[in-house]
């Protein structure tokens, strides 16, 4: 993971990863970021917490979809996988389903990092429903 900073050219790709209408970025401007971000060899820790590099406001619900698809190349790495995981709450937020596929796709090895959400992380009863669901469908699934 490279602990280098975000530079004024990561900053200027973070905000175009905004599908906010608002925001006026086209989808070729976010599919752009995205596949600036997808184009490191190493994954850039300040993309684990955009929030504490970019600042709050510029990592709203309008972001979550377009970061998943950036972290994707590195999810199976144990601090991607478990930023997917905690994704998993609502249905209705952006990047639910996205996440969701992304993990039933991993396969078997999210289970041991579902268990350990399940048992020590999750004190909020939906969540932990949403995590039994994802759980039983990676049992289910032929894969792995």
């Amino acid at each position: 993971m490279d602990p280098t900073p975000p530079s004024a050219t990561d900053r200027y790709w973070f905000a175009r990863l905004n599908a906010s209408y608002a925001a006026g970025y086209s989808k070729a401007e976010q599919q752009a970021a995205i596949a600036y971000f997808q184009g490191k060899p190493i994954l850039p820790a300040y993309l684990l917490q955009p929030e504490l590099h970019f600042g709050r406001e510029a990592f709203s619900k309008a972001v979550w979809e377009n970061h998943l698809r950036a972290l994707h190349p590195w999810l199976a790495t144990p601090e991607v996988t478990s930023d997917f995981i905690q994704h998993l709450d609502d249905p209705n937020w952006p990047g639910f389903r996205f996440a969701w596929e992304a993990l039933v796709n991993l396969g078997r090895p999210v289970i041991l990092l579902l268990d350990e959400f399940i048992d020590s992380t999750c004190h909020d009863y939906h969540q932990k429903r949403v995590w039994e669901e994802l759980k039983n469908t990676l049992l289910k699934s032929p894969k792995n």
